[in-house]
């Protein structure tokens, strides 16, 4: 119990406005001595060989301060075995004290658990909704690659504007391959832009003459 309460409530204003101060200088170094050994281990004090020794320098007074002691109701002697009622009071309030900081410590960590639980819910929520919007992301991507991805609304789109499936299926593996291809910001507009180019430079040139002739 010393471990848990080194110490012991002592109110100034009692010892020095109460009946302890009709007790010798004698009288109350052993009666704080005596709250000392009782507190450190709890158990009564007892008057033996050892506690005879420890307060040899009492020799021939030490048995009338401890009757003095006990007559003003400051100490329970009782078959050699001293007890300390006002200690066994701070004791009991103490131990009061630690029982309601244990509960109050259970029902702290039940609102953590309960707060952390809540947390991790919500963090799982969050996961799961990220994840249905890339599922739904995916389900609406033709193609992707790197930074660029074309979505199945920009293909059908482009397939109603004229371009074959192998002219856009082509044309997407040419810029997915291009090292370059991280400077272009939408994959709609320059597959478009490089269809078109191909196109052109796939169309016959004519000269000043008007004849016509194949470029390279």
């Amino acid at each position: 119990m010393s471990k848990q309460t080194p110490f012991f409530k002592f109110d100034a204003m009692q010892w020095l406005g109460g009946a302890i101060q009709n007790c010798t200088l004698e009288e109350k170094g052993l009666f704080i001595d005596l709250c000392a050994l009782y507190w450190k281990d709890y158990k009564p004090v007892k008057m033996d060989a050892k506690f005879k020794v420890r307060y040899r320098n009492l020799e021939g007074t030490l048995n009338s301060i401890v009757g003095t002691l006990s007559d003003l109701d400051f100490i329970v002697v009782s078959e050699a075995e001293i007890t300390i009622p006002f200690l066994d009071a701070l004791m009991g309030e103490r131990a009061e004290f630690l029982k309601k900081c244990s509960k109050a410590g259970k029902k702290s960590a039940s609102i953590k658990g309960t707060s952390s639980n809540k947390k991790e819910e919500r963090r799982k929520k969050s996961v799961d909704i990220r994840k249905k919007i890339e599922d739904k992301e995916t389900e609406n991507i033709y193609r992707k690659f790197a930074h660029l991805k074309l979505s199945v609304k920009e293909y059908d789109a482009m397939i109603a504007d004229g371009y074959s499936k192998a002219q856009i299926d082509e044309i997407l593996d040419d810029i997915e391959n291009y090292k370059k291809n991280t400077n272009y910001k939408s994959l709609n507009l320059t597959a478009r832009k490089w269809i078109n180019k191909r196109r052109e430079d796939e169309q016959p040139k004519v000269d000043d003459r008007g004849d016509r002739y194949y470029g390279l």
